[in-house]
């Protein structure tokens, strides 16, 4: 019998929840940067249902994410926010969910942001039986610690790589940098797959 393919709309309500999930990841993760290195001048600071975080020195968790789901940010609660990575020598990089509050963008560009690039993210539905395919002599399985050096080094080796479509790639870390972080990531619960 084939398996019925339902087509993903994100709905807010979806978006609002792939948000909540990748906002939780970094507060982890930048809250194992702060264990790994006390020193930092890290912080994870709630805002209007996000947070504004900064794990360490270049690191891809330093953002403001998760806002345009729980009200928009005040200017008291942003200018403390811009305060906390003026302490720490670091640009504000805000991540906006394109369903989240739409007033939120005019708010951060009459403050002196600008847009700089767009994420996309996909999803599929969970909900129909799905058939895994993988090609002959590929088996995809949980990763062990035995490999966990060979597992970051695919990882780092991949995230060094530009995507050169669309508007110009700005997400460049040092490699060192990368490592930690997902070294920081894999402390926070993250799980680890390899093929």
């Amino acid at each position: 019998m084939p398996v019925r393919e339902l087509p993903l709309f994100c709905d807010t309500a979806l978006a609002e929840r792939i948000e909540r999930a990748e906002t939780q990841l970094i507060a982890r993760a930048s809250r194992a940067a702060h264990h790994r290195r006390p020193d930092s001048g890290g912080f994870v600071i709630p805002i209007a249902g996000g947070i504004a975080s900064f794990a360490d020195t270049d690191s891809p968790y330093n953002k403001v994410a998760g806002l345009g789901f729980a009200g928009v940010p005040d200017a008291k609660d942003l200018d403390g926010i811009e305060r906390a990575f003026a302490a720490v020598d670091a640009p504000v990089q805000a991540e906006l969910a394109h369903l989240g509050d739409p007033e939120i963008g005019p708010l951060l560009s009459d403050r002196g942001y600008r847009l700089e690039s767009f994420e996309n993210v996909l999803g599929r539905t969970l909900d129909a039986e799905r058939r895994l395919v993988t090609p002959p002599g590929t088996e995809v399985r949980r990763s062990g610690d035995e490999e966990l050096e060979t597992w970051l080094q695919v990882v780092v080796d991949a995230s060094a790589h530009p995507d050169a479509q669309g508007l110009p790639w700005h997400d460049q870390f040092p490699r060192e940098t990368l490592m930690a972080a997902e070294r920081d990531s894999i402390a926070a619960g993250q799980l680890r797959y390899i093929a």
